[in-house]
């Protein structure tokens, strides 16, 4: 938000100096723009966040799978004999 407001103080600052070099439509289009650039670094640094969940959602996820294998193997060689837990594993 700090990177809006140093737009808004540009626009501001120009707009109150009226010396009449720039008119007011060129201050609200390089209001408009440096607002424009300001959400375009954040939707990447979106980008970014989304894709450092993902990798961690997916590492997650095989790990459970991983724990889940495991789990189901000493739940098959407890529901079977002792002489043939050798033949589930």
């Amino acid at each position: 938000m700090s990177n809006y407001n140093e737009c808004v103080a540009t626009y501001s600052y120009a707009a109150d100096t009226g010396d009449g070099s720039v008119t007011e439509a060129e201050l609200t289009a390089q209001l408009v723009a440096c607002i424009v650039d300001q959400r375009v670094s954040a939707t990447s640094d979106t980008a970014e966040l989304s894709s450092s969940i993902d990798a961690f959602f997916l590492i997650f996820a095989a790990s459970l799978v991983f724990f889940m294998q495991a789990g189901f193997a000493m739940l098959c060689a407890g529901s079977v004999q002792k002489k043939n837990v050798q033949n589930t594993m």
